[in-house]
């Protein structure tokens, strides 16, 4: 009686087992491939790696001698770069509620500076008027070439719009005097930008430019004026995910799969590749210590730079240091010597585009 108590309830371990099988064969398109796969995946880590940060909480937390926190929010991708004073400026956009469709030529200008140890010293906000009202970083300045003023909040924290300083403004110069200010303008000026009137068609342009520690607005009829670039000396901070400091130590493979991609700019239809998702762990030395954090990135097999991730695993990847920097991260890293502090973007995790700080306890 037992044994056959005992036969019946392998069978139903058997149909269960079985069940889920079949449950999984269709899932992924009869196949198997990624179900077996993931069935038998070893998902453990080496005890030294389980205390690694998990960097997307979104909340303030303490780990070991560290402190991360949201620092700040924008809803774009916000910019940041170190004047000649030595402090971070970083900036924020703002969408203005007022326009339908607001995307970041037309979004508000937040400004913070920030000192060394990560505190916000100075704000700044620029709100503006149409998608024309624009203000660059230009050095340590903020213009706006088409509304004619800058200011000094990067050095002094004036806010205090600033006009240009007039040339030819009844455009009285000859040919041959505009073009050797042109051609100084291009040699030695280190920021200059380009503008159009077009209620004025008898103007070629305009330049807004800086030279001798001083702004001036260069009225120009001259045709040659084209014969230069649009500007120069804007400040752009380009998207940067692979900062050099950032050094993996060990790789874990957490689930295989499948998605369907687009063909391409050119071609119309999607088609299907395989994937798989990965942890990275990885550290960045700081200071005297070593911030030791993980992250993750989906790998597709269409991808040339991402094929030989197929085969890497476990602390195998510390030998592939230069690799590991051409890869798209879900995050960018801000690291300078000068600063106690570091910042990083939650990436396409975080669709508020907040800006985390790390500090230490230490401090």
């Amino acid at each position: 009686m037992n044994e056959n108590l005992n036969n019946k309830k392998r069978r139903k371990i058997f149909y269960i087992l079985g069940a889920i099988i079949i449950l999984g064969l269709l899932a992924e398109g009869l196949s198997g491939e990624f179900f077996f796969k993931n069935l038998f995946l070893d998902k453990k880590i080496p005890e030294k790696y389980k205390n690694y940060l998990d960097l997307n909480k979104n909340k303030t937390y303490t780990a070991g001698d560290y402190v991360i926190k949201p620092f700040i929010k924008s809803e774009f991708y916000t910019e940041k770069f170190v004047s000649s004073k030595n402090e971070l400026i970083i900036l924020s956009l703002t969408k203005n509620p007022k326009e339908e469709y607001s995307g970041r030529d037309n979004a508000s200008i937040n400004y913070q500076k920030i000192d060394r140890t990560g505190t916000i010293i100075s704000t700044y906000k620029k709100v503006k008027i149409n998608q024309v009202d624009q203000e660059f970083v230009m050095g340590d300045y903020i213009v706006n070439p088409r509304f004619g003023y800058y200011n000094t909040w990067i050095l002094d924290n004036d806010t205090i719009k600033k006009s240009f300083i007039p040339v030819n403004k009844d455009l009285s110069w000859s040919n041959e005097k505009q073009e050797e200010l042109l051609d100084k303008i291009n040699e030695k000026s280190p920021y200059y930008y380009k503008t159009n009137d077009y209620e004025r068609p008898e103007r070629f342009g305009s330049i807004v430019y800086f030279l001798n520690n001083k702004w001036y607005y260069f009225y120009t009829n001259f045709e040659k004026i084209s014969m230069i670039k649009d500007h120069k000396g804007i400040w752009k901070e380009e998207y940067n995910n692979n900062s050099p400091e950032v050094l993996p130590v060990y790789m874990q493979i957490t689930e295989y799969g499948s998605e369907d991609v687009s063909n391409g700019s050119m071609a119309v239809g999607t088609h299907n590749v395989k994937t798989f998702d990965a942890n990275f762990y990885c550290q960045i030395p700081f200071k005297t210590d070593t911030l030791k954090f993980k992250m993750a990135k989906t790998f597709f097999d269409d991808y040339d730079l991402e094929k030989k991730w197929w085969h890497i695993k476990g602390e195998d990847v510390q030998k592939y240091k230069k690799d590991f920097q051409k890869l798209n991260w879900e995050y960018s890293f801000f690291i300078n010597k000068d600063f106690d502090f570091i910042l990083f973007n939650g990436g396409s995790y975080d669709a508020e585009n907040t800006l985390y700080i790390i500090t230490s306890k230490k401090q």
